[in-house]
């Protein structure tokens, strides 16, 4: 970034009006030419130092932030895609190759009777410690690796006129003091240029911490891909009963017909139990999936009302809050259950995003059921904590909200709404909830936006 070219200041020497060198903010400086001893305001050196404290502080958070969002990109990586397959390879490495160097090494070193065999006992323990400390090596490297790749970020320069020569120069961002290309004399940026270094560095730090956000959001977003679909855990779980069951029965109703068997009336009641524990599993898969797609069926007719479509779920939420959500957001609520679903939508210019995830994903992942609006709030600073103060028709908003089953809290990002536990109860049990409760919902929290002053984010 380059700002417009200013008159830089400049100290000149009281005795022969050279221009002086600041040697770093000194409080005392001598002149090159004349050798006139003379000090520096104090103003201006607190002005400078509190100019590179403030500038150096944000960028160094800057820096912070994108090691962090390098971090959660590397872990994400990790668990997907190719990343994934080597990862695998890594840890079937690690986790039996390093072993069986170790034990071979162990035994021929005994074979060449380097070792007793008392030796033996160690080796258990050995191998068993270089692959706990192969893994925490490894896991270290990897996250060491990506965090060097992260450089501390520009925020660019201003270009300053020099009020000796004229000449222009490029101060860099939250430098201080830089000698002239031309002449050498040291120049100060001026006030409006220092406050478009803080404002440079303050972006900057901004940027990153969106860097981050978008992060963490797609590497939670890897994480839930990892596990079993619920019908895959179905089928997992139901199958090891299946497979001794079903082919117990199996092998006996062979045995029975060829003879190498007595025939028992008990292989009917076999049969029974296997075909009974068939129909379990496929019921309870049939019956999953007529379930979500009716929850589905409800988000996609709340979505067409306002003029939106289902995004799918956990994928399709990640890209509308890194395209919308200009805040932070609960990472705890992108895990994913098995009705999880999602939709965007549009009402009068304002970017709403409905997700529904009916039923707990985990015992520390509870149900729930989140609106909200895209938007800048007036008084709600992006990361920071403020509290509004709120009119008498946005309260009436809150409580018109509040009798539908959603709650309203305004962020950084624009206004978050959770529904209690009984409109999600409602939601998956009663057809038409979702579709009847979301739009309205929706409407009035974009009212609530605009009592507030609020403006639409089109994208962050």
């Amino acid at each position: 970034m380059e700002h417009a070219a200013r008159q830089a200041r400049t100290v000149a020497c009281e005795q022969c009006n050279a221009p002086i060198e600041l040697a770093g903010l000194s409080a005392s400086v001598v002149c090159r030419y004349c050798g006139h001893v003379q000090e520096v305001p104090a103003a201006i050196i607190e002005k400078l130092t509190r100019l590179e404290a403030r500038v150096g502080e944000e960028l160094d958070a800057a820096h912070r932030e994108r090691e962090a969002a390098a971090g959660w990109t590397t872990t994400a990586a990790m668990v997907q895609g190719k990343g994934r397959v080597v990862q695998s390879l890594v840890a079937v490495g690690l986790a039996v190759g390093l072993p069986g160097v170790i034990i071979g090494t162990f035994f021929g070193l005994l074979h060449l009777g380097v070792l007793e065999k008392g030796a033996l006992e160690y080796m258990g323990p050995v191998s068993g410690a270089a692959t706990m400390l192969g893994f925490a090596s490894y896991i270290a490297w990897y996250m060491v690796r990506s965090r060097s790749k992260v450089r501390r970020p520009d925020a660019g320069s201003t270009t300053a006129t020099c009020p000796q020569c004229g000449a222009t120069t490029a101060i860099p961002i939250g430098v201080a003091v830089k000698a002239c290309e031309h002449c050498g004399a040291d120049l100060m940026p001026c006030e409006a240029q220092a406050g478009e270094a803080v404002r440079a560095a303050t972006d900057a730090h901004r940027r990153a911490r969106m860097e981050r956000y978008r992060a963490e959001r797609a590497g939670m977003a890897a994480y839930s891909k990892v596990g079993l679909s619920p019908d895959a855990t179905t089928a997992l779980v139901g199958g090891s009963f299946m497979l001794p069951l079903g082919g117990g029965t199996l092998v006996f109703t062979i045995g029975m017909i060829t003879g190498s068997e007595p025939y028992s009336p008990a292989i009917f009641v076999m049969w029974g139990m296997t075909l009974g524990l068939a129909g379990v599993i496929a019921g309870i898969v049939l019956w999953r999936r007529r379930r979500k797609a009716r929850i589905c069926e409800g988000i996609g007719a709340a979505a067409k009302a306002l003029g939106g479509e289902r995004l799918g779920g956990l994928a399709g939420t990640v890209e509308w809050l890194n395209g919308f959500w200009a805040g932070p957001f609960d990472l705890a609520m992108l895990v994913a259950g098995p009705y999880n679903d999602s939709a965007r939508m549009t009402v009068d210019g304002f970017a709403v995003l409905f997700d529904l995830d009916a039923v707990a994903a985990s015992k520390h992942h509870g149900a729930r059921a989140l609106l909200l609006v895209a938007c800048e709030i007036p008084g709600m600073g992006d990361g920071q904590d403020a509290t509004l103060q709120l009119t008498p028709s946005v309260r009436a908003l809150v409580d018109r909200v509040s009798a539908m089953g959603f709650g309203a809290d305004m962020q950084a990002g624009g206004i978050l709404s959770r529904a209690d536990q009984a409109t999600i109860k409602a939601f998956i049990s009663r057809p038409g909830a979702i579709e009847k409760t979301v739009p309205s919902a929706a409407r009035a929290l974009v009212e609530m936006a605009k009592s507030l002053g609020a403006r639409p984010v089109g994208g962050t």
